[in-house]
């Protein structure tokens, strides 16, 4: 899914089920997808973009088809080693969660 307001493309299916942190960041390196290979983790803004603040339960935008109103991990790390941010796509809060905590994953790459 194309995003033309921030220039990104976004991974419309599911990655597999949820997973731990260093699992989604290899699963987005490894992705190809589209004859793209320069797939990554998203970071805490760039999975905010998703948000629809007008939806619940998902707040995820309604351009995308493949989804699961639950918790998504990002790349941005939080000031405690090993603790990253996610967003639930149930209500659209951010959560800190230690890496080895299992979450889904939205691959992202720059257009």
């Amino acid at each position: 899914m194309n995003d033309t307001k921030s220039g990104l493309m976004w991974q419309d299916y599911l990655a597999g089920s949820a997973m731990n942190w260093d699992k989604a960041k290899k699963t987005c390196k490894n992705l190809t997808l589209g004859n793209y290979h320069d797939w990554r983790l998203p970071t805490i803004n760039e999975l905010r973009g998703i948000v629809d603040k007008n939806r619940t339960n998902p707040t995820l935008s309604t351009v995308f088809t493949s989804f699961v109103s639950d918790y998504y991990w990002s790349s941005s790390m939080i000031h405690i080693k090993d603790f990253y941010w996610g967003l639930d796509f149930a209500n659209g809060n951010e959560l800190n969660y230690y890496k080895l905590d299992e979450s889904y994953v939205r691959c992202v790459r720059t257009r």
